[in-house]
């Protein structure tokens, strides 16, 4: 009989081994409605409303290393390869070269910056991957909104996001390369209407881009190749992917300064 009024009984086999220490409510097991167990596997807490109802484990640590548990307390927590650090006292999450993988919904932050150090050259930055392979990049810190290279809101709903410093460029990652045509790079982009607008959502600031039905139209004039410049997001709302008109601007502008 434990002090807390808990009793200890024993599992055993066939051969009258004990294979399993309990700690329950009750002295017959069979009635008990909470209990400890402890075996080979691990170690568990379990309840149950009724005696006739199933057990449900509700905190387990097994000999694979697994934990389960509602709530935890404790100081920090850090992974064995000192890549990722949680502070419980401080709320203070430490992520080295990390990846947030198939992540749905809201990364948000209540209070605060997010502040992205040590990236490479073009300084600290968000890199976001849609499942089509249309990137996007911004950066500096991100607040409750994030903008990319173009000065443009970035919304990020279902994307990959990886932490990053810039896009790669390097030239043993590329093939077929070869000089933008300049008078295509010049009706590419006179074709394309700069504006300025706010959004009806968010922020109310003033806005300098384009208007991606205008991109799309050009894109399917040039037969640039679908989703290129211009692709539909899952929310069903069309987006431009900034980025494939910098080369195409540096080509009209290098025209311009040889006449």
């Amino acid at each position: 009989n434990g002090t807390d009024g808990g009793y200890v009984t024993f599992e055993t086999n066939e051969n009258d081994q004990i294979t399993e220490l309990r700690v329950a409510n009750l002295l017959d097991f069979t009635q008990a409605t909470k209990c400890w167990r402890w075996n080979l596997g691990g170690l568990a807490y379990l309840e149950r409303e009724d005696p006739s109802d199933e057990w449900a484990v509700t905190v387990a640590a097994t000999m694979d290393g697994g934990f389960l548990a509602d709530f935890i307390t404790t100081g920090t927590l850090s992974a064995q390869n000192d890549k990722y650090t949680l502070d419980m006292a401080t709320g203070r999450v430490v992520m080295k070269n990390a990846l947030l993988s198939d992540m749905i919904g809201d990364l948000e932050l209540s209070g605060g910056n997010l502040h992205l150090v040590n990236a490479t050259s073009g300084g600290p930055g968000i890199f976001a991957t849609k499942k089509n392979s249309q990137n996007y990049a911004c950066w500096g810190s991100v607040n409750s909104s994030a903008r990319n290279a173009g000065g443009q809101y970035l919304e990020v709903p279902t994307y990959d996001i990886i932490v990053a410093g810039d896009n790669a460029s390097d030239v043993r990652l590329k093939k077929d390369i070869d000089d933008i045509d300049a008078e295509f790079a010049k009706s590419l982009i006179l074709g394309i209407d700069p504006v300025k607008f706010r959004f009806k959502k968010g922020t109310d600031e003033l806005q300098f881009g384009v208007i991606a039905q205008d991109v799309k139209d050009v894109e399917e004039e040039y037969a640039i190749g679908e989703n290129r410049l211009c692709y539909e997001r899952e929310d069903g709302f069309l987006a431009v992917d900034y980025k494939q008109l910098i080369a195409p601007i540096i080509k009209v502008i290098q025209e311009q300064e040889k006449e």
